[in-house]
Parts: structure tokens; C-alpha cells; sequence
């Protein structure tokens, strides 16, 4: 009798072991999971960041480009008496 009293009761300690390292090694995953995530989230920002920097140097040289372009443009168009903006010489005063 108290054998099958000793013997339920490590069948229960052993059921309480498992779910006790279940529940540890779950929470673990949860943890990588977790961190990898956040590396990701991180990886993505900093690709992000450098690809509109990127993007934000590529505008202003084509900027810079254009501008040139149109004030020769401008230049071109000007008439006596006037500047590249269209205005009098005489009205700049």
C-alpha cells in the first residue's frame, strides 16, 4: 500500500517536473522570439534610415542639377533691360 501511495506520488511529481520545464523552456522561446524581434525591428530602422539619407542626397543633387539648368534657361530668356528673373534693372532699386 504505501508502495502504490509512493509510487502516485512521484508519477505527480514527475507530471509537475514536465510542466514545470515545459513552462520554462515556452517561456524561453518567448524570450528569443522577443529578442529577435527587436534585432529585427532595429535592423529594419536602420535600413530604413540609411536608404532616406541615400534618397535625401540623390533629391539634392538632381536639385542642385536642375536649379543650374533653369537659371541658364532663365539667362537665356533674358531680354534688354531685364534680369534672369523677368525684372527691370530698374525696378531692383
Amino acid at each position: 500500500m504505501t508502495d502504490e501511495k509512493s509510487g502516485t506520488l512521484d508519477v505527480r511529481l514527475r507530471g509537475l517536473e514536465k510542466r514545470k520545464e515545459r513552462k520554462e523552456y515556452l517561456q524561453e522561446v518567448r524570450n528569443t522570439k522577443a529578442k529577435g524581434r527587436k534585432s529585427s525591428l532595429k535592423s529594419s530602422l536602420s535600413h530604413l534610415k540609411t536608404s532616406l539619407s541615400h534618397l535625401g542626397n540623390f533629391l539634392a543633387s538632381w536639385k542642385k542639377f536642375f536649379g543650374e539648368i533653369v537659371e541658364v534657361f532663365l539667362e537665356s530668356l533674358s531680354f534688354p533691360g531685364y534680369n534672369h528673373t523677368g525684372r527691370r534693372y530698374s525696378d531692383q532699386r
